[in-house]
């Protein structure tokens, strides 16, 4: 299995979108093989993801993420561990030892995708457009 984490001064990069090292390291039984450091050039969202889907990687832990790019990366079947912070070397060894969970991997005020609520204040409250009454909501389903 291969395990991909974008890395930025030896520590996760806070954004994995604009992220341009990633560390590969391939595991097998649990202990690692080996390890790389790879370029990542692409800036277009798609592109980057299928580079991920071409390197062969399984797993993704990255601090921040898009929503659009995390989709596609889940799409390919990549499972992703976002708002990650630290070391990067303590994070993988706390992921190989099932300690990513522990508060001091977590970015600070980071939720995860599924915890965010865009549009909650103002026109558009779960998902109705309060001002018409209207039962769409805001992709017009």
């Amino acid at each position: 299995m291969k395990i991909g984490v974008p890395v930025w001064r030896n520590r996760v990069s806070p954004l994995f979108d604009t992220a341009r090292t990633l560390m590969i390291i391939e595991t097998r039984n649990g202990k690692e093989i080996t390890r790389t450091e790879e370029s990542l050039d692409e800036d277009f969202l798609p592109l980057r993801a299928r580079c991920i889907k071409d390197k062969n990687i399984g797993i993704l832990i990255c601090g921040g993420i898009s929503r659009a790019l995390e989709t596609i990366l889940r799409f390919y079947g990549v499972v992703v561990f976002s708002g990650i912070q630290g070391d990067y070397e303590k994070v993988i060894d706390a992921f190989q030892n099932s300690r990513l969970d522990a508060l001091e991997y977590r970015m600070p005020g980071y939720r995860g995708q599924k915890h965010q609520h865009r549009y909650r204040r103002g026109r558009m409250r779960n998902g109705f457009d309060k001002k018409n009454g209207g039962g769409k909501n805001f992709w017009g389903n």
